[in-house]
């Protein structure tokens, strides 16, 4: 979780115990002020964007 591999998806964090919840928002900020993991990339794709693209083929 803290390694900077993966999003928090807000969308989905209802689903999620508060104390979850906010354990994965915080490693998603440390991470991408860390610059670590998928947030060296200077315009990491979020994987929902990357899915629309797919499909759409550009």
């Amino acid at each position: 979780m803290r390694a900077g591999l993966a999003w928090h998806y807000r969308a989905y964090e209802r689903e999620q115990p508060p104390d979850e919840r906010g354990q994965y928002a915080e490693a998603e900020l440390q991470a991408r002020e860390r610059r670590q993991g998928l947030w060296s990339d200077t315009h990491p794709v979020a994987p929902w964007d990357f899915r629309r693209r797919a499909r759409s083929g550009s």
